[in-house]
């Protein structure tokens, strides 16, 4: 019996007691390192939305501002964007004063950032607008800022040239103008179907007008050919 009670004794002293978890504490380097990762990566994270979402306000065309056109506070609008990249490019808010008594110098299409290319204090050298008029059914299929090359179905000349007109070319169609710009259509809404007319206004080269203008007071029909021009041709 004794025995078997030391033998008991014994196998209690020599039993491993488990360490009791203590909670930590500020004093514990372990925790004051955890809370330094998380501090750092916090920052880290807000740092690099900071940077990358850095807007600033553009001018953008509220409508569509057409070649030769003013630049007024009515055809405006601003929108935050990020474009470092490009930013020098476009005009800023900060801009506003430079923009002050400006003229299109292209088409700038409603939406459109207002590039520091596209506006000036003249039109392009050597441009002149001239209008011409059209059928209706054909200015449906037009639009501003369009580029397009003005043919004519009558002959250069109708007493001399006549002949030869009818030997090269039997329907006597041939383009008087190209490369114009469209600059703007007006519909005759005062007749209905297809014998309304449509008013086109052209920028075109300034040795085209003279041309242009003779057709345009005869009796020939002058039609609109969209082309396919790059910008700025």
């Amino acid at each position: 019996m004794r025995t078997r009670q030391n033998a008991t004794k014994r196998s209690t002293l020599t039993e491993p007691h488990a360490k009791r978890l203590k909670r930590p504490t500020i004093k514990d380097w372990r925790f004051i390192l955890g809370i330094l990762l998380v501090l750092v990566s916090m920052t880290g994270v807000q740092l690099y939305v900071q940077a990358n979402n850095h807007k600033t306000e553009y001018y953008t065309a509220k409508t569509e501002i057409r070649m030769g056109e003013k630049i007024t506070d009515d055809k405006l609008a601003r929108v935050e964007a990020n474009i470092d990249t490009a930013s020098d490019k476009y005009f800023t808010r900060a801009d506003t004063a430079l923009m002050q008594g400006k003229i299109a110098t292209q088409r700038i299409p409603a939406g459109n950032l207002i590039s520091r290319e596209a506006i000036g204090t003249e039109t392009p050298s050597g441009r002149r607008l001239a209008t011409i008029t059209i059928d209706r059914t054909a200015a449906a299929t037009l639009k501003t800022g369009e580029r397009v090359d003005v043919w004519t179905s009558g002959p250069r000349n109708q007493d001399t040239k006549r002949q030869e007109s009818a030997e090269n070319n039997p329907s006597g169609a041939r383009a008087i103008v190209t490369n114009a710009e469209i600059a703007s259509i007006t519909v005759d809404e005062g007749v209905l179907g297809a014998n309304g007319k449509a008013t086109v206004q052209l920028w075109v080269k300034e040795e085209a007008v003279a041309a242009l203008v003779q057709e345009s007071n005869s009796d020939s029909k002058l039609s609109l050919i969209p082309g396919t021009y790059g910008e700025g041709e």
